[in-house]
């Protein structure tokens, strides 16, 4: 008895519980509490039906880091939309593009898999290959060594704050180490 316990409670966490709760009141459009109920049923049904591999840097993100993530994601979204719509509409201007590498600096797969992500996301740019640390990247704006260089910082503001809001300790203290180096 004791030993399917510790299996059940390895299957539920309190993060992905409360996150497809969440999910399902926005779904249903109701923050009610009837809903809420029926929604932590379906979140811990769904958790014990088809169990997640562990990622730990789920269980120890920091809320002020991901909001601090979420901003970025934010302005970068609207600052990216902006600067893409006035380079493909100014014809007097031919766009270059250029793929570049860079190199990140965390060992964590699941930071390196949520940078793609998030780089993904912003337009401008997209993610060709991940290999070995380091991202092979299309960039719409390729016209300067600046914009280049520009490309690179986004990169590496998104695993830096990607670094802070999920990493363990000693996982930022040596992705410090990295970028110091």
């Amino acid at each position: 008895m004791r030993r399917m316990h510790s299996r059940v409670r390895a299957r539920l966490s309190w993060t992905a519980t409360i996150g497809l709760t969440l999910v399902w009141a926005v779904l249903w459009g109701d923050a009610a509490i009837g809903t809420l109920a029926l929604g932590l049923v379906v979140a811990l049904t769904v958790q014990l039906a088809f169990p997640l591999p562990d990622v730990p840097e789920m269980e120890r993100f920091r809320p002020v880091a991901l909001v601090r993530l979420l901003a970025w994601i934010g302005v970068g979204l609207v600052r990216a939309s902006v600067e893409l719509s006035i380079g493909v509409l100014s014809v007097h201007k031919p766009v270059q593009h250029a793929l570049i590498r860079v190199p990140l600096h965390t060992d964590s797969a699941f930071v390196q898999a949520m940078t793609v992500e998030v780089v993904s996301l912003i337009p401008g740019s997209i993610v060709v290959e991940l290999q070995r640390s380091e991202l092979t990247l299309h960039v719409f704006d390729a016209a300067s060594a600046e914009s280049i260089d520009k490309a690179r910082r986004e990169v590496r503001d998104a695993e830096r704050l990607l670094v802070r809001a999920f990493a363990s300790r000693e996982e930022r203290d040596r992705y410090q180490q990295e970028v110091a180096a």
